[in-house]
């Protein structure tokens, strides 16, 4: 009795989806065309995008990767700073300084560099803007004052509201020995 039941029940949901079929309720529906709004591809072009500024550090080789592995919250903290570097304890302990202060939420990544002939310098600007670049204008020699000044200056592309950290590290010659060297930053 109870599979006689079952058979009537399917029986009847046979005939139903048969039925609705041949109305065209499910099948024969109208063909869906979906269009945009009018202004919808003025919207979806590509806006006039201004080209990335970039870091030019002129006859210097650029080492800045050795700032990727050093988190954003810590560059914004240290905005300001210059950088010279002339050992490799030198930068090591910059490092230890990232991963001491906690800003991070890891380790700061180590690299190398081969100091020899050839030492770090450079600075960590923030600011707000679009984008942020640094230039290497000159390394001035003054040899009354016994120094070497490496002069940069920040582009920014303002119309935004972004903050940005903005580092630059380049290799240069090792100064002769009693000469100092300090970095001089030109801001918009």
């Amino acid at each position: 009795m109870r599979s006689s039941y079952i058979l009537q029940r399917l029986l009847l949901a046979a005939c139903l989806s048969f039925a609705i079929s041949g109305c065209g309720a499910l099948g024969g529906r109208e063909e869906v065309i979906i269009t945009a709004t009018p202004n919808a591809a003025q919207r979806a072009a590509p806006l006039d995008a201004t080209p990335a500024l970039t870091s030019d550090t002129g006859a210097f080789e650029g080492q800045a990767a050795l700032l990727d592995g050093v988190c954003t919250e810590f560059l914004l903290s240290a905005a300001g700073e210059t950088l010279v570097w002339d050992t490799p304890e030198a930068l090591a302990a910059f490092y230890d300084r990232v991963d001491e202060s906690g800003t991070c939420s890891a380790p700061a990544a180590r690299g190398t560099f081969e100091f020899g002939e050839r030492i770090l310098a450079g600075a960590i600007a923030a600011a707000t803007g679009c984008d942020a670049a640094f230039q290497v204008i000159a390394l001035a020699h003054d040899d009354a004052a016994h120094t070497q000044t490496l002069v940069i200056a920040l582009r920014v592309e303002p119309g935004c509201a972004y903050e940005l950290a903005e580092p630059l590290l380049v290799a240069i010659p090792r100064p002769p020995d009693g000469v100092r060297l300090r970095v001089e930053v030109r801001t918009p």
